[in-house]
Parts: C-alpha cells; structure tokens; sequence
C-alpha cells in the first residue's frame, strides 16, 4: 500500500530502526569473535601452563593405573611435576600417566612461555640426574 499524499513520510523512524538492526548486527558479530578468540586461546593451553602457576598448591593426581598422588606441588617441568610430602617424601610424577588433576585453581601461564632451560628438563634428564647421583629411591 502506498502512502498517500496527506501520510507524512516517518523517514526518522526508518532510519533510527535501520540503525539499530546495524548497532545489534555489529555487536553480535563481536561477541562471535570473543568467543572464537578466548575459545582459540584456551586451546593453546597444555597441562604445564595450568600447573604453572600452582607450584605451593596442594594437588592431588590419578594415574593411568588408579594410584592417587597427594602433595604440594614444588616443581614442574615439561612432562613432569614434583610433589612434596609430609615427612621429607618427594613424588616425581610422570605427566604421561596422569588422567586427572583436583586442587587446581583458575589461573595458568601465557601458553609455550616456559623459559628454555626448564624446558629442556625433560623426565629422562631428571632420572639420569638421580641415578648418576645415586639418590635414594
């Protein structure tokens, strides 16, 4: 139906209306590219760079093999952690075997940030380190 001559033209309305389906599109739109940033940069995160951050934490972890591992969490290398315990007992864990951690918090270190020598400490390294020093076992 066209408007008549005497219908005055509510071209404001129009214009305002258009506007706002622009202002919602473009909202919309950046919400959609937070959520594909935040859910790109979560899955940049391994294990390591959760548990980073929580060296003095009490952990607990599972093995492949049911065991629970009870400490503090003293170090963490890049496929291992150290964990303390009451009475002078230190747990080396292997990360490979670990299918569960509880006692985490929410924070975690910027992804691949490790520094280059505790990246090199690998879990080989660190076994050869204790043989050749005949630690206890």
């Amino acid at each position: 139906m066209r408007p008549s001559s005497t219908d005055p033209v509510r071209w404001d309305a129009v214009f305002a209306d258009l506007e706002a389906q622009a202002e919602a599109l473009e909202i919309a739109e950046r919400a959609a590219e937070v959520q594909d940033r935040v859910r790109a940069e979560v899955g940049e995160l391994t294990v390591v760079d959760r548990l980073r951050p929580a060296v003095g934490t009490v952990l607990r972890l599972r093995t492949v093999d049911g065991l629970v591992c009870a400490g503090t969490l003293a170090r963490v290398g890049p496929d291992w952690v150290l964990l303390e315990q009451d009475g002078d007992r230190e747990l080396l864990v292997c990360l490979a075997a670990v299918t569960g951690i509880s006692g985490l918090g929410r924070q975690s270190a910027v992804p691949n940030s490790m520094d280059v020598v505790s990246s090199r400490l690998r879990l080989w390294f660190v076994l050869r380190r204790i043989a050749r020093d005949r630690s206890p076992v």
